[in-house]
């Protein structure tokens, strides 16, 4: 991979590498870990390309902090992928947890019917970060494949109404967790359960089929 900064230094106790190749790295950036990932970042963005693997001396490292040790290091190998493979793997990495999701709150539905309202309350607060973690990948789907995420349509409805759908559902289910905190009784259970099973995990289970139909549309 071809490198055009003029400030590039070899420096004999430390090796990097990106895709398998050699990188020459600016002096300023040799001894911070931080500085290393961000410039080769900036190398697989000239080539539409982002990384997809980041290790030090054979240790994978998903996340640096800017206090990351400086110096100590010997090899530095990062590896990358296209934007269109970083799209396909975002969408499955989101249907895996979504998949993953409805199967809890699905087999949940008959235990809310019998259960107190303290660990129904408790598993709910559990789902919330579920719910978010596979939307927030969802996030740059419109940057990834531009106008072909208002081409799928489901019963008339594009992805972006269907997203629309969730927050009204979990608004619906705080608050009638919130309102029955001091008397929990059949009813408010059987309420839950239905709103669980009758339209929280067909909602989920139709985000995935507008991801996997998205999946096969051709990224921009």
């Amino acid at each position: 991979m071809s490198v055009s900064l003029q400030t590039q230094e070899k420096f004999p106790d430390l090796r990097i590498e990106l895709d398998g190749r050699d990188v020459d790295l600016p002096r300023q950036m040799a001894n911070s870990l931080v500085a290393i990932r961000a410039y080769l970042e900036f190398l697989a963005l000239q080539q539409r390309r982002v990384l997809s693997g980041f290790t030090v001396d054979g240790i994978e490292i998903r996340q640096l902090r800017e206090e990351a040790p400086a110096g100590g290091f010997r090899h530095i190998r990062a590896d990358t992928i296209t934007f269109e493979q970083l799209s396909h793997r975002l969408i499955e990495t989101a249907c895996r947890q979504l998949h993953y999701l409805a199967a809890q709150i699905e087999e949940s539905t008959l235990r809310v019917l019998i259960s107190d309202w303290r660990p129904i309350h408790n598993q709910w607060q559990e789902w919330q970060p579920q719910f978010r973690t596979p939307l927030i990948s969802l996030g740059f789907l419109r940057e990834l494949w531009g106008p072909a995420v208002d081409t799928i349509r489901i019963g008339g409805q594009t992805l972006a109404e269907h997203l629309d759908g969730l927050n009204p559902m979990l608004c619906e289910a705080d608050a009638l967790l919130m309102a029955t905190e001091l008397h929990w009784s059949e009813d408010d259970a059987i309420a839950l359960s239905g709103l669980f099973e009758e339209r929280l995990v067909p909602w989920i289970r139709m985000l995935e089929v507008y991801l996997l139909k998205l999946n096969h549309q051709p990224v921009s």
